[in-house]
């Protein structure tokens, strides 16, 4: 009978590690991607400061189906926090206004559906002005239904964040 000779491969010991320390350097590099999280609300580049003569200040929210809450919400928020810099709500002719939003990233987008993905977007107008921009990433749908309202607070102030108060310094006692 005979014998079939058997081959031995003999690999050195540097090109034997490499796939491993290989795959181990992309995993990490991976790895360091996502451990670098989006910002809640980033600005467009070219923020305007607000006029020195901004007062009062309106909302404009746009409908989004199914999301009318979320934008209710997120409209409270704007009062809350503008009122809070000392800029008071007008219903006619308004110096700022605030418009609210969520643009679509939906990859299908049925006529009447809910939204399902989408930018939460914030625009701070002076008549017609665009003074800044502030979009979320991208939020799916989970985002949207379950948003808390302290995030929604950080959205709302990190897209306020710079707007000068107009609120009356309060007088010291002595």
């Amino acid at each position: 009978m005979a014998t079939i000779p058997v081959v031995l491969r003999r690999r050195s010991v540097t090109t034997d590690r490499l796939p491993g320390i290989l795959l181990a350097l992309v995993l990490t590099a991976l790895a360091g991607c996502s451990l670098q999280p989006l910002p809640p609300m980033a600005l467009d580049k070219g923020a305007q400061p607000v006029p020195e003569t901004a007062r009062t200040f309106a909302t404009e929210t746009r409908p989004a189906p199914g999301r009318s809450r979320l934008l209710d919400r997120v409209e409270s928020e704007v009062l809350r926090q503008m009122q809070a810099l000392g800029y008071r709500p007008a219903d006619k002719v308004p110096d700022l206004r605030v418009g609210i939003r969520i643009d679509r990233t939906d990859v299908i987008i049925p006529v009447m559906d809910t939204v399902e993905s989408g930018r939460l977007t914030l625009v701070l107008y002076s008549g017609d002005e665009v003074l800044r921009t502030g979009r979320s990433p991208n939020l799916n749908s989970i985002d949207l239904d379950f948003m808390s309202d302290d995030e929604i607070a950080a959205r709302v102030s990190l897209f306020l964040a710079g707007i000068q108060s107009v609120a009356p310094v309060p007088a010291k006692n002595n």
